[in-house]
């Protein structure tokens, strides 16, 4: 699946500490291999957004997360950090 970067991630991204951006690089790996006939691997706790159609976010950490989109085979990533100024900044 192709990947994605919008100005907003790679800008987060690059603020987070190298632990947390070895375990981002491990979330996206899960979700750009995702297949058509396969869930999201349970472990990134992806949903939709609440109020949104499109926007989904998956976990990183328990403290971190990241939104995303999907279309037409390619995966959009949006913004990644603190889970709660992510939810605000979806």
């Amino acid at each position: 699946m192709k990947v994605v970067y919008a100005k907003t991630f790679e800008k987060a991204y690059r603020s987070l500490s190298p632990s947390i951006q070895t375990r981002v690089d491990k979330t996206v790996r899960l979700l750009a291999t995702k297949e058509e006939k396969k869930p999201y691997h349970p472990s990134l706790r992806a949903k939709r957004i609440q109020g949104t159609t499109d926007i989904w976010e998956a976990s990183v950490t328990m403290k971190y997360r990241l939104t995303f989109q999907l279309y037409q085979g390619t995966l959009y990533l949006r913004v990644v950090g603190d889970h709660d100024e992510v939810l605000k900044n979806h």
